[in-house]
């Protein structure tokens, strides 16, 4: 983060937080307790805080909760948020860079349509051999067509949010972006935001 703080580049890290930290009692049996004291994710949260003021981190468990109100931000049959959930720490996301001179256009979530259709079970379903037994009612997010990303091949970009692999890199481009380039390192959860990036 150093070398970004330098050149005047932003350093934003933002963490894909999991169902069971944002949902854990709820979803968990009643003999299973949450260990009491600071959880890995709040460990390393604070020791960036306290070692690296270059970093800013980004948070998206609130903003989960609250756009769980509208629709579920996770899949039923799978680690994963879905695409509402992508969206919702896209919209945070945006936020950040704005703070940090970044002119971009932010929708607001009563913008966006969502859609539901169903397919196959995620990755849940599939590592109890279940795949195509238990289905999941997917959450799409429709884009205005001028916000729609393509490959550096001109291609629309399609990306699967559910039980998901990918390439190990992933160039794309969109007509109306705001930023002319930027680099993003990323686990799984990332690949249900690159069609907003």
């Amino acid at each position: 983060s150093e070398a970004c703080a330098q050149r005047g580049i932003p350093y934003l890290f933002m963490f894909g937080t999991d169902k069971a930290e944002l949902y854990g009692e709820q979803n968990m049996p009643t003999w299973v307790h949450r260990q009491n004291g600071a959880s890995r994710l709040e460990q390393l949260t604070a020791h960036l805080q306290e070692t690296d003021a270059a970093i800013d981190i980004i948070d998206p468990r609130e903003s989960l909760l609250a756009s769980g109100l509208r629709e579920r931000t996770f899949h039923q049959t799978d680690t994963q948020w879905n695409e509402w959930g992508a969206w919702t720490a896209y919209l945070q996301l945006t936020d950040a860079l704005r703070d940090h001179g970044f002119e971009l256009e932010r929708f607001h979530p009563a913008e966006v349509q969502l859609t539901t259709e169903e397919t196959r079970g995620g990755d849940l379903a599939r590592l109890m051999g279940l795949k195509d037994r238990l289905r999941e009612s997917l959450i799409s997010v429709q884009l205005p067509d001028t916000r729609v990303p393509l490959t550096s091949d001109g291609e629309p970009l399609q990306v699967e949010t559910i039980d998901v692999t990918a390439p190990a890199r992933t160039r794309t481009q969109c007509a109306e972006g705001e930023i002319d380039r930027g680099v993003i390192f990323h686990d799984s959860f990332g690949i249900a935001l690159v069609p907003y990036l």
